[in-house]
C-alpha cells in the first residue's frame, strides 16, 4: 500500500468512528425531542465532520448549561455566592 492509501484509510476510519460516537451522543441526549434528534443525525452523516463537530459542540454547551458549569460563575444579580469579593476583606463594605 502506497503511503497516501494509508493515510485516506486512516483518516476516512477516522470520520467514521468520530460521526459514530458523535451519533451515540446524540441519541442518548435526554433534553432533545425526537425531531431535534433526527435533524441532528441528518447533519451529522449528510455534512461529515463539519456536521459532526457541530453536534458535537452542541451537546458540550447543553451540558454546560444542565450541570452549571460556566466560564462565568458569578450571577446576573451580583451575588458571589458568599464567596466574599475577592480582596480579602470577606467581603465585607468599608
Amino acid at each position: 500500500m502506497s503511503g497516501l492509501l494509508v493515510l485516506g484509510t486512516v483518516l476516512v476510519v477516522s470520520v467514521i468512528v468520530y460521526q459514530l460516537y458523535v451519533s451515540r451522543r446524540v441519541v442518548r441526549a435526554p433534553g432533545y425531542t425526537d425531531r431535534q434528534h433526527r435533524v441532528q443525525l441528518l447533519m451529522i452523516w449528510c455534512v461529515p465532520v463539519v456536521g459532526a463537530f457541530l453536534c458535537h459542540l452542541m451537546l458540550s454547551e447543553s451540558a454546560e448549561v444542565t450541570t452549571g458549569d460556566s466560564i462565568d460563575s458569578s450571577d446576573s444579580d451580583g451575588y458571589d455566592g458568599g464567596h466574599g469579593s475577592g480582596n480579602g476583606d470577606g467581603g465585607s463594605v468599608h
